[in-house]
């Protein structure tokens, strides 16, 4: 009964200044969904990168060593024969990776593979077929991408100021695959004036679950090929200088956003203990001690926290589901909003409001009983 008492009367507190209270969630939920946005779209990135990767069972990616981004960076297609022939390497897959701007706007990635490799293996056709050895201007298409543009096999579709025809609409296991354009490796070098050029090189292991043995195949193409850079793909987003810098800007407006946010906890709440000086001398007076005090102040800090969370975790969750959906950005990032996230944010917001109590809370347990009753 006594808990019950205490915590209504911290609820009436917040109540006594409606408008201050409202413009401080307000705050705080903005903060946190800032945070929620920016740090979703970093992590949807990586995921959307990574399980792409990972449904084509590429164990290990070799690009151009100190890339800051592998699309610019091209590398002799050949080096692919030699790196086939090393031990501990089962399958080589070249690739030519590049952004293409569709007649309708859309953007979405074209990938070039060579035409037999095991990569054509991982592609589950819906409709039509694969490219024929001998198409020149042959492409499947992602199903989510097809569904998009309304485009069928038989239909045409224009690249790079060429005609493609597309033969087959295929599905993967990741966004990024099923919004993608796939082309005969060598039909896009063409298109591109990239002959016998590729951006990077897919390498299946023949002892993928050992770690000995990968650290050990590793280490002998790095000493044989210099010039690139082997990385096994569940690491390639903490390699990849692009996805770094991107979840350092995500992190560093979250976190500026949250500093400004615990500014505004602390001034509501201080400006409340000023206000209730008097009443704080009278609980004084009547026997509350400063912990009790202090513990009042901390779960109004803790209440507002609560709020906004709630608040900021809708209107992020929302405006997160907005921006993906953008025809722009939508084949590129795999957002995920799971329990855990949800749970990690309310619980960090709720010790933001906490932690901006504290200097209020302790500016009003020692306050001089005396002092205070006499404050007007």
């Amino acid at each position: 009964m006594v808990a019950m008492r205490f915590w209504h009367l911290a609820a009436l507190n917040l109540a006594r200044r409606p408008l201050r209270s409202v413009l401080t969630v307000l705050g705080i939920a903005v903060a946190v969904a800032c945070f929620v946005v920016m740090v979703g779209l970093s992590r949807g990135v990586e995921r959307a990168w990574l399980r792409n990767l990972q449904t084509r069972n590429t164990h290990v990616l070799g690009v151009k060593k100190g890339a800051i981004d592998i699309l610019s960076a091209f590398l002799d297609a050949n080096v692919g024969n030699r790196i086939e022939q090393m031990d501990g390497v089962s399958a080589v897959a070249a690739e030519l990776v590049d952004m293409m701007s569709l007649e309708t706007d859309e953007t979405t990635i074209a990938q070039g593979w060579p035409l037999g490799c095991y990569l054509w293996e991982t592609l589950q056709l819906t409709e039509g077929r694969l490219p024929a050895a001998d198409e020149t201007n042959a492409v499947v298409l992602g199903q989510s991408l097809a569904e998009v543009i309304h485009k069928r096999p038989g239909d045409t579709l224009r690249a790079w100021g060429g005609t493609l025809r597309v033969v087959g609409v295929f599905r993967t296991g990741s966004v990024i695959g099923n919004n993608s354009v796939t082309l005969p490796l060598r039909t896009m070098q063409t298109m591109m004036t990239r002959q016998g050029k590729v951006t990077a090189f897919n390498l299946r292991l023949a002892r993928p679950n050992d770690p000995a043995a990968v650290a050990a195949v590793r280490a002998r193409l790095q000493a044989a090929f210099p010039e690139l850079s082997f990385t096994e793909t569940s690491a390639v987003a903490d390699h990849d200088l692009v996805l770094r810098f991107f979840r350092a800007m995500a992190w560093s407006v979250s976190l500026t956003a949250l500093l400004i946010a615990l500014v505004v906890v602390v001034n509501t709440l201080l400006m409340s203990v000023l206000e209730r000086t008097r009443e704080i001398g009278i609980l004084s007076a009547i026997g509350w001690p400063a912990k009790r005090i202090v513990a009042l102040i901390v779960a109004e800090g803790g209440g507002l926290g609560l709020l906004g969370g709630c608040v900021g975790l809708t209107l992020g969750a929302t405006v997160l589901r907005g921006v993906t959906s953008l025809p722009r950005v939508r084949g590129f990032i795999e957002v995920e909003l799971t329990t855990g996230l949800f749970a990690e944010v309310m619980v960090g917001v709720v010790l933001l409001g906490v932690l901006g109590s504290l200097y209020p809370a302790w500016r009003g347990a020692n306050l001089n009983a005396v002092e205070a009753l006499q404050h007007e």
